[in-house]
Order: C-alpha cells, then sequence, then structure tokens
C-alpha cells in the first residue's frame, strides 16, 4: 500500500519507478525519501522536476543559463536611416535656434569633448547637456545671420555599445555685431536609443574659430 494500488499485474510504484529508469536511464535512481519538490527559480521560469541522476546539478545549470540569455541580449544599435532622421531634426533645431527641441534630442546623461586646436597647445573642454545649451543661447544672443554647412556623413554602428555613430564636418558663419565670424568642427555623434527614444548620448569634436 506504501508504494500504491495493486492492479493490474503489478504495483504502481514499481511501474513508475521503471518508468523513470527508462527515461532517464538505468543508472537514475529516486533518492531516498521519494522526488524532491519542483525548483523555483522565479516567476518567469517554470518550475522543473529534475531527476537525482549523476549530472543533474550540471544539465540543471546549463538549463537555466539557456533559459536566460533571452534575457541578457545586448541592445541593437540604431540604424542609419534612423540616424539620418535624426541629424536632419537636429540641424533644423540648430537653424532655428530651437532650445528646447534641441533639449529633448539629448540624453541627460550626455557629454560633450571639445579639442580646441586654436589653442597652443590645444585645450580640451567637456561640457554636460546644461552647459552645453547654455553656450549656445549665449550665442545666439549676440550672433545674427548664421548659416550651417555640412560635408558627407560618415555612419557606423557599434552592436558592443548599442551606439549609432555620425562623423561629419561642420562649418558655421555668422556676424558677430556685424563683423563676419565662425568656426569648423570635425565632428562625432554618438547616437543611441535612451527612454524609448533616440538621443544624442555624446558628442566628440575638433573645433577651429576665425
Amino acid at each position: 500500500a506504501a508504494f500504491g494500488d495493486v492492479g493490474g499485474g503489478g504495483l504502481r510504484g514499481e511501474g513508475q519507478q521503471e518508468q523513470k529508469q527508462e527515461k532517464y536511464g538505468v543508472d537514475c535512481r529516486p533518492r531516498a525519501g521519494g522526488d524532491p519538490a519542483p525548483l523555483a527559480i522565479n516567476n518567469v521560469l517554470k518550475r522543473h522536476w529534475v531527476p537525482a541522476c549523476a549530472g543533474t546539478t550540471v544539465h540543471a545549470v546549463l538549463l537555466l543559463l539557456l533559459l536566460l540569455l533571452p534575457f541578457t541580449t545586448q541592445a541593437a544599435a540604431p540604424d542609419i536611416a534612423e540616424g539620418r532622421q535624426f541629424l536632419k531634426t537636429w540641424l533644423t533645431a540648430l537653424e532655428q535656434r530651437d532650445g528646447a527641441r534641441l533639449a529633448s534630442l539629448i540624453d541627460d546623461k550626455a557629454t560633450f569633448k571639445v579639442l580646441w586646436l586654436d589653442s597652443s597647445p590645444p585645450k580640451t573642454f567637456t561640457l554636460n547637456k546644461t552647459d552645453y545649451l547654455q553656450q549656445l543661447r549665449a550665442g545666439w544672443r549676440f550672433y545674427t545671420e548664421e548659416k550651417i554647412e555640412t560635408g558627407d556623413v560618415t555612419w557606423q554602428a557599434d552592436p558592443a555599445t548599442g551606439l549609432l555613430k555620425a562623423r561629419f564636418r561642420i562649418r558655421q558663419t555668422r556676424l558677430f555685431f556685424g563683423k563676419p565670424t565662425g568656426e569648423s568642427h570635425e565632428m562625432e555623434m554618438h547616437l543611441g536609443n535612451t527612454g524609448n527614444a533616440l538621443r544624442l548620448t555624446g558628442l566628440r569634436t575638433q573645433a577651429r574659430m576665425w
């Protein structure tokens, strides 16, 4: 009675043991005291019965690693079509001096690194998002007739970081208290998906003024 009801030419408990041995091999036998309770990992993974066999621990670990793989996949970099549309929106906001629109396109943790080639020796400045926008707004107070020109853009997706990089030359001309002036940049923009939107996560530039 301890193994189950008698009937059909044998004990049900013995038949279940034979089925488990046939499924998992003759070396697989139940633990003393019965099979262990199913293992619950978290709400994502379902419960699984693990037989008490030689090598079971290794097999169970490999199974869990395979189940967890989809949750640790690296995010893909944005595609180039998205990048082209972003750059178009960015340049339009610059030309229209739309500070609010530019702010929405920049990640809060973005950094701006400027290598100033006119100084001797060249100096590097690092700005955060707030600093960068303040510099732009300060210039807009005094600059007039500003024009922006860009050269060819080279795009590069970086799967390791999930970023899309754009390299190009940008030239800005303007009047400063009626005097022609301007600056040129060899620029590299880093774009990534943050907050469910494509944003600027970093900018590197080598700048000259005249």
